[in-house]
């Protein structure tokens, strides 16, 4: 009976061996289904990537042709037109468009630059799958290897079992112990998960710029316009000559019986003689007045000042100060 016993009771333990050894084969088997899973949608996600920039990458390229196109259209209406007003919007709108075309190559080469980046980390990233296939393909190997050698440790235990009740529990023990290094052996594969990197530098967003065209609209301010004029000599007096006398105290001869005045004594001798001759008496008296005795000339210049004479008048006239858009640019 105690054989039978025993007997079952090793049946029962290399029972449970298995079903812990399938158990733990396909929980391994279902880790590395999960880590193939997810290496699969890291290579969708990078391949999406890949499409992503390479049609904004096509996108730029084709706003870049569409703005040199229109400045070759806009340089040849420049050679045609004669217009001066033409020829300044055409330069202003020239220069819009070349800011634009410089800020789009600056696009393009940032897209060039990213595409290489992620090209590079492709290619690292390629490098670490085959080095994970490589290590999971190692543990399914060992995995196998130590299901294969399991039985071969049961079959050494059941054979090393006797009658007696404590070599049975020995036998336990060193199937416990071959289990446990069966499992052990199993979860101590290397499971160096597939490294996810992302890049970096992030993709630029360009949205597409429809090219606008400017509505240049004048617009004036009021200027005031100084008078003009000139200075002008304006005559205030002419030219005068003064006459001056000259006055002094002058000795002369009074006759009383005519009032006659004789300044000199042959006059006076003269006029007494006249008057004997005509029964009048010839007394005089001496006396003296202030009389002129001659005249001092002094020329005066002309006198003149300098007068503002107006030429035009000061006005307000409307004078070109801008261009304006309704877009908000101004030239």
């Amino acid at each position: 009976m105690t054989k039978k016993i025993l007997t079952i009771l090793l049946a029962l333990t290399f029972i449970l061996s298995l079903v812990s050894c399938t158990g733990n084969t396909k929980t391994e088997t279902d880790k590395e289904k999960t880590t193939v899973s997810e290496n699969k949608n890291a290579d969708n996600k990078e391949k999406e990537e890949k499409e992503e920039t390479t049609t904004t990458k096509s996108e730029a390229v084709k706003e870049l042709e569409k703005s040199e196109k229109t400045k070759e259209e806009l340089e040849k209406k420049l050679e045609k037109t004669t217009d001066k007003k033409e020829q300044e919007s055409l330069k202003e709108e020239i220069k819009v468009v070349e800011e634009k075309i410089e800020k789009q190559s600056e696009v393009v080469k940032k897209e060039a630059e990213t595409a290489k980046a992620v090209s590079a980390e492709n290619k690292s990233t390629k490098a670490n799958d085959n080095t994970v296939n490589a290590t999971t393909r190692n543990t399914t190997v060992s995995t196998t290897k130590n299901q294969t050698s399991s039985p071969t440790t049961k079959q050494t235990t059941a054979q090393t079992t006797t009658t007696k009740k404590p070599a049975s529990t020995t036998t336990k023990a060193t199937t416990k112990q071959t289990t446990a290094q069966t499992t052990t052996r199993q979860t101590s594969a290397p499971t160096t998960a597939r490294p996810t990197t992302t890049p970096t530098t992030a993709r630029p967003t360009t949205t597409p710029t429809t090219a606008h065209t400017h509505n240049w609209q004048a617009v004036y301010k009021t200027v005031t316009v100084p008078e003009k004029g000139h200075y002008e000599q304006v005559l205030v007096t002419p030219a005068w000559t003064e006459e001056v006398p000259i006055m002094e105290n002058v000795r002369y001869y009074y006759f009383p019986a005519d009032g006659y005045k004789a300044y000199t004594v042959e006059d006076m001798n003269a006029h007494g003689d006249y008057l004997l001759d005509n029964g009048l008496s010839d007394q005089f008296v001496g006396k003296y007045e202030y009389v002129q005795v001659g005249t001092d000339y002094v020329d005066h210049p002309a006198v003149t000042q300098e007068k503002w004479v107006v030429d035009s008048p000061a006005t307000t006239q409307q004078v070109l100060d801008y261009h304006k858009c309704s877009c908000g640019a101004t030239k």
